[in-house]
């Protein structure tokens, strides 16, 4: 038998040709780009989530935040940060979520080619007013997953929430509308992960005790979406306060998961299990000595 024998039948020469190839063959070293944080943090409300997200604007590499205000946790961002963060206010739809993505597409690839003037305009007409010197965005603050999950729910059963009444019954999906919501939900967060920013996306957690009296803490996003989300992202982290033995509040984020909650980080070489009080100084730190 001849080595052309050999050869699938459906395998068709490779050869080269004076058109550009449809893919590109690199050695892993030879790929670089910025460092950019993408990630989850999921845990209780009222834990300082919202926060810990916004501190990024004090990163000078993460500067400047556009903030997606999805689920009424604006306040912290509109006393601490008032005059530094750009917010998108009161998000209450999954329409609203698609033109932001769309908005931050051109924006990304505006900035990368310098062309201050189509950013401005780009962002005038967003702000509804003129502007001289565009805002520059490197992150972008998703708050919360949780609420966008149930608004892309809400657009899937065709509920107009501005026209819903409340002594309406509510909608209860099928199988196939949970189907497409989680289709839905794990495209937008590996289409908002591929954007060049950093990217935080916000959750609330849920929690379940089995037979045994043990808890299971998981982001709250409903089904098998909760690990599926997990997938796209490059670190979960969650989030907890506590009074510890100095009497003080502490906070502390968890990136190794246990049998008890969910967690992960990509930081090869990184050998602890949490941070104490921490900003996104510490993760942006992090990202760039261990990613």
């Amino acid at each position: 038998m001849g080595e052309e024998d050999k050869v699938p039948a459906n395998a068709k020469p490779v050869t080269p040709q004076s058109s550009p190839p449809p893919f590109k063959l690199v050695m892993a070293g030879e790929l670089e780009a910025p460092t950019y944080f993408n990630g989850i943090i999921y845990g209780e409300y009222g834990t300082g989530k919202t926060y810990l997200a916004a501190t990024a604007e004090d990163v000078p590499e993460m500067q400047h935040i556009l903030y997606i205000e999805a689920d009424g946790g604006n306040k912290v961002i509109q006393k601490e940060y008032k005059n530094r963060i750009v917010e998108v206010p009161m998000v209450r739809d999954y329409s609203t979520v698609a033109r932001i993505f769309e908005f931050l597409t051109k924006h990304c690839y505006l900035r990368d080619k310098g062309n201050k003037e189509e950013l401005a305009k780009l962002e005038a007409w967003f702000r509804q007013k003129s502007i001289t010197e565009p805002r520059i965005f490197k992150t972008v603050i998703v708050d919360t997953l949780n609420s966008i999950q149930k608004y892309c729910m809400q657009k899937i059963l065709g509920i107009n929430t501005r026209e819903w009444k409340l002594d309406a019954e509510p909608v209860v999906p099928n199988q196939r509308e949970w189907g497409k919501d989680r289709d839905m939900i794990d495209w937008m967060v590996s289409e908002f992960r591929d954007l060049p920013l950093n990217v935080i996306f916000v959750c609330g957690v849920d929690k379940k005790q089995d037979e045994f009296n043990r808890f299971h803490i998981q982001p709250n996003l409903p089904g098998k979406l909760a690990g599926e989300v997990l997938g796209f992202v490059d670190h979960v982290g969650y989030y907890i306060k506590y009074i510890g033995d100095d009497k003080q509040l502490h906070r502390r984020i968890y990136f190794e998961p246990t049998s008890n909650y969910q967690a992960k980080n990509r930081w090869h070489g990184w050998n602890e299990i949490s941070i104490l009080d921490p900003t996104m100084k510490d993760l942006y730190e992090l990202e760039k000595k261990y990613g």
